[in-house]
């Protein structure tokens, strides 16, 4: 499935945001976060199964670097997180 097709658009993309945003208005909002990862799952796993891997790698990086963005309120300990979680040097 393609981001510009139009069961994307049309299908898989409203109903996700429905679910999500249902499931969080009830205060339960770990579980909408899990339907989100759950639905890119789903989004993904037509496609190589090498995609999956990079959505993991990526997610856990990003969440690595947010939980230290929101503990380390320097700007120094920020920039560092930044940097060697960069995708470009991730690539390298």
């Amino acid at each position: 499935m393609l981001f510009n097709s139009y069961l994307f658009i049309f299908l898989f993309l409203p109903i996700t945001f429905l679910v999500f945003f249902s499931i969080g208005s009830w205060g339960h909002h770990r579980i909408a976060i899990a339907s989100l990862i759950g639905a890119s799952l789903f989004f993904l796993w037509p496609l190589e199964s090498s995609l999956l891997d990079f959505d993991f790698s990526f997610k856990n990086v990003n969440s690595l670097k947010a939980t230290l963005f929101v503990r380390h309120k320097s700007l120094s300990a920020r920039w560092w997180a930044t940097i060697f979680t960069h995708p470009t040097l991730m690539a390298w």
